[in-house]
């Protein structure tokens, strides 16, 4: 009796990032002069939205925009009234070796925000949102001798536990 042994290989993956970043937001408002003054706060919202990621050289760079609204109702005609300002942010993380094709999966949470008007025209925000970053890297790995066909490497996506789960 012969044994045949075969060479195969297969593609595993691997976690190459998994990390939870939080990001401030601090706004100075002016109010436009096309805007009637602001006489009491209704509500103030954060929304960061994710622009581009790249990867290169073991650096994920990730840049995107955090837009902060206030709804207020005005002093002249007493009705509700919107402003809206956005800020640019950029941050990076480093990747452990990423392989071939690696797959990063990026996710933006508020966490909280703050308004105050210092002056009828003149608005302080200040809050904070959560970046989950989770990186996946393949590696060809060699295998030596016969594997059943019955075997699969299955891929789960494993988010911090942060609040931040894959959408």
């Amino acid at each position: 009796m012969e044994f045949q042994q075969d060479n195969r290989a297969f593609c595993a993956p691997q976690t190459v990032l998994n990390t939870v970043a939080e990001q401030l937001a601090d706004v100075d408002f002016t109010l436009p002069d096309y805007c009637p003054d602001i006489e009491k706060i209704l509500k103030c919202t954060l929304s960061p939205q994710i622009r581009s990621k790249t990867l290169s050289g073991g650096l994920l760079q990730v840049d995107g925009t955090c837009t902060v609204s206030v709804l207020y109702v005005e002093s002249a005609h007493k009705t509700i009234r919107c402003c809206e300002q956005s800020v640019e942010f950029s941050q990076s993380f480093t990747v452990r070796d990423a392989g071939e094709s690696p797959l990063v999966l990026t996710k933006t949470k508020p966490e909280y925000i703050n308004c105050r008007a210092l002056s009828p025209r003149r608005l302080v925000m200040h809050g904070a949102f959560s970046q989950c970053m989770h990186g996946v890297g393949t590696y060809e790995t060699f295998t030596w001798g016969r594997w059943p066909r019955s075997l699969w490497f299955t891929f789960s996506q494993n988010w911090p536990d942060s609040g931040c789960s894959a959408a």
